[in-house]
C-alpha cells in the first residue's frame, strides 16, 4: 500500500483496499498535477473537469472529488498521512488534498 495514505477502511475490505487504494491514489496524484498545470496556464479547473468527463478520460472519482478540490473542499474518505501535508495543516483531510501539495510546488 502507497505510504502516502493511510485508508480508513474496516477488516472486511482490507484486501480490496490494499489492491485498489495504490491506483486510486494514482489517478487522484495524476489528477491533481494537471489540476495545477491547468491552472497555472490560466484554464478555468471546471472546463478542465468537463472535457475529461468527455471520453475515455471520463473517471468517476473526478466527478466525485473534482469539484472540490480547486475549493479546498476535502471531505474524508481516506487521510493523508506523511509528513509534507502534516507539516502544512492537511494530515486529517481526504487524501485528494494532495492538490494542496502540488499547488505550493514551485516545480
Amino acid at each position: 500500500m502507497s505510504s502516502v495514505l493511510r485508508p480508513l477502511c474496516n477488516v472486511e475490505t482490507r484486501n480490496e483496499t490494499l489492491v485498489t487504494c495504490p491506483v486510486l491514489c494514482s489517478v487522484v496524484n495524476a489528477f491533481s498535477e494537471r489540476l495545477v498545470l491547468a491552472e497555472r496556464s490560466g484554464l478555468n479547473p471546471s472546463n478542465l473537469l468537463d472535457v475529461l468527463d468527455l471520453g475515455a478520460t471520463a473517471i468517476p472519482m473526478f466527478r466525485v472529488k473534482g469539484p472540490a478540490m480547486p475549493k479546498s473542499s476535502y471531505s474524508c474518505q481516506f487521510v493523508i498521512s506523511f509528513k509534507k501535508a502534516k507539516s502544512m495543516g492537511l494530515g486529517d483531510l481526504d487524501f485528494s488534498a494532495v492538490y494542496e501539495i502540488l499547488k505550493a510546488s514551485k516545480e
